[in-house]
């Protein structure tokens, strides 16, 4: 999600709780169904996903490294987008 209206120094939980996309999950009407990824600097809720603190499992290391490949290329094009 990116809004330009926020300077870089506002939380990017802040700007999501904020967001028109947040209100939308939030909705009782006609909520929007997918998730949200995130890291533990969130809060909890039932459609962000965070990685698995202190993993054990074999699937908790699997998903804790698809969630940080998939963060780490969504950080890279929200920099493309403010560079330019």
């Amino acid at each position: 999600m990116l809004i330009a209206k926020w300077l870089n120094s506002v939380h990017d939980e802040r700007i999501l709780r904020q967001s028109t996309l947040f209100a939308d999950f939030e909705s009782r009407n006609k909520p929007l169904s997918g998730y949200i990824l995130g890291d533990n600097g969130y809060m909890l809720h039932e459609r962000l996903l965070m990685p698995v603190l202190n993993a054990q499992s074999q699937k908790e290391m699997m998903y804790n490294t698809a969630h940080c490949g998939t963060r780490c290329t969504i950080e890279r094009c929200i920099r493309v987008v403010k560079c330019r």
